[in-house]
């Protein structure tokens, strides 16, 4: 039986190659890395967890229980976190494709749990959907103060990380996926 979660870097580098489109999935390791800096995370952050999921094609970001950015090509969309606030807000995003449950310390202060959001399919993030106070880069922090860590983080690819944040070595690992 194969793992769902993969953790080396061949099994990063196999799992490039489902995608078809190089600049798509360059954009969205783009996004991988703005998380990562608005966030302050680094790799080996209790918190953070960039995975190879085998199945589908996409690379979820979690910060502690909650994916935070997720893409499926087989469907060819994203989908980002923000607060409820944006729940109809379909100026900005395609829908929303999750409400997720209120978690312990939530209900303790009463707080509304966000949602995650469809995306152009382009990964065109709106500037008022990324950035306002309800938006994406706040609710990454939000999530990032929540907790102390991932209960995931044994799924953590620490090659989808690096491929995020260092732009030579995503440029000779896509080198040998795409060309």
């Amino acid at each position: 039986m194969h793992n769902t979660y993969m953790t080396d870097e061949n099994s990063f580098i196999d799992h490039l190659r489902k995608f078809n489109d190089k600049n798509w999935i360059e954009v969205y390791f783009d996004l991988i890395a703005e998380v990562i800096d608005t966030t302050g995370l680094r790799s080996d952050d209790p918190r953070i967890v960039t995975s190879v999921v085998r199945s589908d094609a996409y690379f979820p970001v979690t910060i502690n229980n909650r994916y935070v950015l997720a893409s499926s090509k087989h469907y060819d969309n994203a989908f980002i976190i923000c607060q409820r606030e944006f729940h109809n807000r379909e100026d900005l995003h395609s829908g929303v494709s999750y409400y997720f449950n209120q978690l312990p310390g939530e209900r303790a202060n009463n707080d509304v749990p966000p949602i995650l959001v469809i995306i152009d399919k382009n990964l065109i993030i709106e500037p008022e959907l990324r950035s306002s106070i309800y938006g994406w880069r706040r609710t990454l922090i939000i999530e990032a103060n929540r907790a102390k860590g991932s209960p995931y983080k044994k799924y953590h690819n620490p090659y989808v990380y690096k491929a995020a944040k260092n732009k030579d070595y995503r440029a000779n690992i896509f080198g040998l996926v795409f060309n």
